[in-house]
């Protein structure tokens, strides 16, 4: 049983059972030292940690940072992106943070699952979300594990959460003449280019802020996108068309008189959301219409949404959308497919099967009639 006497510490190792006194510089450093002691027994006595694991742990008494840094070199050798890498290494040090984990000796399950239930609850967190902060510090602590710094992990608290039942907010396709005149009111020569690209190209906003003016192929009529800067991690080329050519031209036309260099980034940032709602207002576009938004992501939707109107077969829609081939279907048609023109397709499929069955057994009432 732990117990304290003034700065004096005593207590029995979970791990071991061995008997250990320490001294603390204070005496509230000694309280919180007593505290973290008679938790960790009760943890072990009640099940929720392994006494090899409080033994592993005390006997390493190394820092958690430490193998984050392991990880990350782990992920970097897998080929995961930096930007990936950056993203989840970020979320890791918020929920370190919050638990007050410095040492591999504080991981507990216990703390893990109240943390991320109060994160959840006092930030709203979609179920989405959840899982996102989930998967980052399964793959973190499973890494622990394998390098026998954890005897096993406290993820095997956390709950994967059903996403399917968070409230959507669902993205709008623009209509030809939204576009034309959301981009007009663009007064910024950049971000009328940035709002043409988008809409000519699909391309994230995340991929557009970080393409340089050297990936553009002008002569071969190409974006040359590099594959640090997907969201998937794989290069790809996507066309230009005439008018984000033009649209290109005069931007530099521009650039070149006011003594800009057309190097490095050609977007350092997006605009931010104000800025973007300031501009629809201008164009006269409404933000909301029949349950639908226009966010800066419907830029994404309305290209595809062009395409398909425009007469567009889905794998090439897909392919343009640089949709993975697994679910990349899913994706194009459930996501962020217009859903008037799949209905459309639809009901032509369907009328085109009719009228085939008509005709097959037109064919075979004609092979089958007897002989006169």
């Amino acid at each position: 049983m732990a117990s304290r006497n003034g700065r004096k510490v005593r207590w029995r190792e979970a791990g071991t059972g061995r008997h250990r006194t320490t001294t603390l510089a204070t005496e509230q450093r000694a309280r919180e030292f007593l505290d973290d002691r008679v938790r960790e027994e009760q943890l072990v006595r009640d099940g929720y940690v392994s006494a090899k694991q409080v033994e592993v742990a005390t006997g390493r008494g190394g820092l958690i940072a430490e193998s984050v840094i392991g990880y990350n070199a782990d992920r970097e050798y897998r080929r995961v992106s930096p930007k990936e890498i950056a993203d989840s290494t970020a979320l890791i040090d918020f929920v370190l943070d919050r638990c007050g984990w410095n040492r591999i000796a504080d991981v507990n399950p216990v703390r893990l699952k109240s943390i991320m239930r109060k994160l959840a609850k006092d930030r709203g967190w979609s179920a989405r979300t959840v899982n996102r902060y989930s998967e980052v510090l399964r793959g973190l602590f499973r890494h622990m594990v394998e390098c026998g710094v954890l005897a096993e992990s406290p993820c095997f608290v956390l709950d994967t959460l059903d996403a399917g039942r968070d409230p959507k907010r669902i993205s709008r396709a623009l209509t030809v003449a939204e576009t034309d005149t959301l981009i007009g009111a663009a007064l910024d020569p950049r971000r009328r280019l940035l709002y043409r690209l988008r809409v000519r190209t699909g391309i994230r906003v995340r991929e557009a802020t970080r393409l340089e003016w050297s990936d553009l192929d002008l002569d071969a009529g190409l974006i040359r996108l590099r594959a640090e800067i997907t969201k998937n991690g794989r290069a790809d080329v996507l066309p230009i068309t005439t008018d984000l050519d033009a649209e290109i031209a005069d931007y530099q036309r521009h650039a070149l008189k006011s003594g800009e260099a057309l190097t490095g980034l050609i977007f350092p940032a997006a605009p931010d959301t104000r800025t973007w709602q300031r501009d629809l207002t201008r164009a006269g576009v409404a933000w909301k219409l029949h349950g639908e938004q226009a966010d800066p992501k419907c830029l994404r939707k309305t290209f595809e949404s062009h395409l398909l109107r425009s007469g567009a077969d889905l794998t090439m829609t897909m392919l343009l959308m640089r949709h993975s081939p697994r679910g990349g279907m899913s994706l194009t048609t459930g996501v962020y497919a217009d859903k008037g023109e799949l209905l459309k397709r639809k009901r032509s499929a369907m009328r085109t099967m009719n009228a085939w069955l008509v005709e097959q057994r037109a064919a075979h009432k004609t092979r089958t009639a007897p002989a006169s």
